[in-house]
């Protein structure tokens, strides 16, 4: 990442793995993590009270079992809806928060690959 000129792949996945749960959920970063994905591309949107939450849309319908605009939820409102998977279905997933997302991933860096 710091030499333009290193031919080295690094993978990112897009919103977590998505295809096998929700968009930005914590459990699909952990699974990235688990299989070795260099970084983990989130969505962040600020809620009524102030919170960041992983979300990629600014109106909630298409993501949740709520509608209107995230930043007209409170978080604990938020805490109460369920996430749909990719296909439009209602989960047992809940919104996660930004500080989530960073107290799973503390610590854990991309890690420059050997040539070998």
């Amino acid at each position: 990442m710091e030499d333009s000129n290193n031919k080295e792949v690094i993978v990112v996945a897009h919103r977590g793995d998505w295809r096998n749960a929700p968009k930005n959920l914590l459990e699909t970063i952990q699974y990235c993590i688990d299989i070795g994905v260099d970084m983990v591309e989130i969505d962040v949107q600020e809620t009524k009270d102030g919170h960041l939450v992983l979300m990629h849309d600014e109106i909630i319908d298409r993501t949740t079992n709520g509608s209107g605009l995230l930043n007209q939820w409170t978080l604990d409102s938020l805490r109460a809806l369920n996430l749909k998977d990719g296909s439009g279905v209602v989960t047992a997933h809940k919104i996660p928060t930004l500080e989530e997302a960073l107290r799973l991933t503390k610590w854990r860096r991309y890690r420059k690959r050997s040539n070998s």
